[in-house]
């Protein structure tokens, strides 16, 4: 698929099919992930890679039942205290894959450049097929140090993007967006008029 193509129809998906994502599809995501810029080049990510269904959606339910135990009163409890409240409501959406786009350490720098990685690898998974969602929901959990050391994961990093991937059931459509505020700044006036701006 084009790059732009990837771009304009990668969707965040939430239904799956009940299809495995196989690991060299994950490798090539991941492939991807690392081609991202980061600064100074010093590639601060990691990936833990779960293609187990049941061991997902262990981690869903243990996600799900932390969050819903939190003062109401927590910033991110509260908008999702009804939702958490549904029996249906699965925060990995049963997922067949799940990767955590994972900064070795918790500066700005590297958590900006896992971002970018994230992004990366979302839109490689379009472009074979693959739909994903950052599912940011569930961030406060993995950075608690119970989760860290729980899963092996070091204290001393950060998780930035867990990431759900698999077959859609259906490919959303995309929602309106709105045009991109743009300021052209030192331009001639011939050269403002060679933009189309309308103002």
């Amino acid at each position: 698929m084009d790059c732009l193509d990837a771009i304009r129809e990668r969707r965040s998906v939430r239904s799956f099919l009940n299809r495995p994502v196989l690991p060299n599809q994950i490798q090539t995501v991941l492939e991807a992930a690392i081609l991202a810029p980061s600064a100074r080049n010093l590639q601060p990510w990691r990936f833990h890679v779960y293609l187990n269904a049941e061991e997902i959606a262990k981690l869903s339910r243990q996600v799900k039942d932390w969050l819903f135990g939190l003062p109401i009163d927590e910033p991110f409890a509260s908008p999702m205290h009804a939702v958490l409240n549904s029996p249906d409501y699965k925060v990995f959406y049963d997922a067949p894959a799940l990767i955590l786009v994972i900064a070795a350490d918790t500066t700005a720098q590297s958590t900006q450049d896992c971002c970018l990685a994230a992004e990366n690898l979302m839109l490689a998974a379009r472009s074979i097929g693959l739909g994903s969602a950052w599912v940011g929901t569930s961030i406060p959990w993995f950075q608690r140090e119970e989760t860290k050391r729980s899963l092996q994961i070091p204290l001393t990093t950060m998780v930035v993007a867990p990431i759900v991937l698999g077959y859609p059931l259906t490919w959303p459509t995309c929602p309106e967006r709105r045009p991109p505020d743009v300021r052209w700044c030192c331009l001639s006036e011939e050269e403002y008029e060679n933009t189309g701006d309308p103002h």
